[in-house]
């Protein structure tokens, strides 16, 4: 059988048939790319993403590793790659919510930026790297407004 996926509202859905006649699947998915690529792995339920999930690109490296609710929302650690295998972002989601310290990272592993959310999922402060490691921007906030920001330089 082979499975589809779409985006539908704010969620990928995994289904047989065609659009006009989706079949939500339910059962562990290999979902694949036209030229028969591997593109995602996991469990679906009524086509909804749940549990445990891996995307990868048509160069076979990671994309991204996550987990999803029983609603398809992102809960837990969410870690996207680069093509190069290299962690691009590390991101940590309470039932589809931002919370507690997002980091991305260049693709030399040097970390590019890392910000800080307070309960409701708004930022409460970011802070930008140059590749060097350097301090490059800086803003804080205060109930979701910006409440000061800095720019340096090299």
């Amino acid at each position: 059988m082979r499975l589809k996926w779409t985006i539908k509202r704010d969620r990928e859905v995994v289904y047989t048939g065609t659009l006009k006649s989706m079949q939500l699947f339910t059962g562990m998915a290999s979902l694949k790319e036209t030229n028969g690529g591997l593109y995602g792995e996991g469990e679906c339920i009524n086509g909804v993403k749940v549990g445990p999930w891996c995307h990868y690109y048509k160069n076979g490296q990671k994309m991204s590793q996550m987990r999803f609710d029983a609603d398809g929302l992102t809960h837990g650690e969410s870690l996207l790659y680069h093509d190069n295998g290299v962690l691009w972002s590390r991101k940590m989601f309470d039932h589809g919510k931002l919370i507690e310290l997002s980091q991305s990272f260049y693709d030399s592993g040097a970390l590019e930026s890392e910000t800080h959310y307070d309960q409701k999922g708004r930022a409460k402060s970011i802070k930008e790297y140059f590749p060097s490691g350097e301090l490059r921007h800086t803003m804080e906030f205060e109930l979701g407004k910006l409440k000061h920001e800095q720019y340096y330089t090299l």
